[in-house]
């Protein structure tokens, strides 16, 4: 019987509590759902790549995916994470004069962006004061040019008005999305919307270690959407990481995790994490049961996740004395990864 090949490419998958989202209503001007996605490897946006592209337009138009295709792909380009075509980008002189200073500022930047010019392009929206999408945007680009602060200080504004984040693309038919690592594999992909500027900021907090803030933004995107599988997983990750020997930071993984069943690369990283915490207070059968359930579909998984699944199994078997089950793990880790299985075997002195 043949076996089905595991797909390792990029995975585009919307939710929002288990559910697709629903597009936009057509003709209401709005571009961007306040959705968060994800996709197993690669950046969302590169350049030119139109199959990639396809996807992001059908899903901010909401319109027939075979009639808008051609339509709104014709012209366009993709660079730095935004997507235009440069016609629209380029008014002419009676167009520029009726047109807000910030507005022309901001067609400008988003210009240098598709001409390669990403510091040029922030320099520019640094400039527009009050301008949501402006804000937004230079934020972006400052995580993506290493200025952690600068970018925590300008989402913080962009949060400030959050009813009108995407107004300025939608106007310049400019489509944005932006790659956010959430695990070593997982890449989240936000937008102009408030949850994705919660996101980005948590990055943000992050990476300039201030732990406190960042989890207080974390908790405020997972209030707003409780059964989101991206913001759970960042959740789950950033408490194992922070507080990993505070027994009530893992019964509260233990607790938010009940929900999750296997349906996605996503749902078996939570159920990772829920592994995990339930292994460190003491709860060694459940967190046997979990990785095993998490085990259970191989299709449409990285092999990272897989790694990761069986490395945390076989050091649980290994610490509930069951040697034979153990090997298994490390017979099957050898396939994947025959360097770390080795070294497993030499640190617990273990065959098969």
């Amino acid at each position: 019987m043949s076996k089905r090949r595991r797909n390792n490419g990029p995975v585009i998958v919307h939710i929002t509590g288990l559910e697709q989202p629903k597009s936009p209503r057509r003709g209401s001007g709005r571009l961007f759902s306040d959705e968060i996605s994800y996709s197993l490897s690669a950046p969302f946006v590169n350049d030119n790549d139109a199959r990639i592209l396809r996807e992001l337009v059908y899903w901010n138009t909401g319109s027939s995916k075979r009639r808008v295709q051609s339509r709104l792909i014709r012209g366009k380009q993709a660079r730095y994470g935004i997507i235009a075509d440069p016609r629209d980008l380029s008014p002419n002189l009676l167009e520029r004069m009726m047109m807000p200073g910030a507005d022309r500022g901001f067609v400008s930047a988003c210009n240098m962006l598709l001409q390669g010019k990403p510091r040029k392009a922030f320099d520019e929206l640094v400039q527009l004061k009050k301008n949501a999408d402006a804000e937004f945007l230079a934020g972006m680009l400052a995580l993506k040019l290493n200025m952690e602060a600068r970018a925590a200080e300008l989402l913080s504004l962009a949060m400030e008005r959050p009813e009108d984040l995407g107004d300025t693309f939608a106007r310049h038919s400019v489509a944005v999305m932006f790659d956010l690592p959430i695990t070593p594999t997982a890449i989240a992909h936000v937008g102009p919307t408030l949850n994705g500027v919660y996101l980005a900021l948590v990055e943000a907090k992050q990476r300039l270690r201030h732990h406190n803030d960042a989890m207080y933004v974390l908790r405020k995107l997972q209030q707003r959407l409780p059964r989101d599988i991206v913001v759970l997983l960042s959740l789950c990750e950033y408490l194992l990481d922070n507080d990993a020997s505070d027994a009530v930071a893992c019964n509260e993984i233990v607790t938010l995790t009940e929900w999750v069943d296997n349906d996605t690369y996503i749902h078996a990283g939570v159920m990772l994490m829920r592994a995990r915490a339930l292994r460190r207070i003491g709860e060694l059968d459940g967190a046997k049961d979990v990785l095993t359930a998490a085990l259970r579909k191989t299709v449409d998984r990285t092999a990272g996740i897989l790694i990761a699944l069986r490395l945390e199994r076989f050091e649980l078997f290994m610490e509930m004395d069951l040697g034979s089950r153990a090997a298994d793990d490390l017979r099957k880790l050898r396939d994947l990864d025959p360097v770390l299985a080795t070294r497993l075997e030499k640190k617990y002195q273990v065959g098969y």
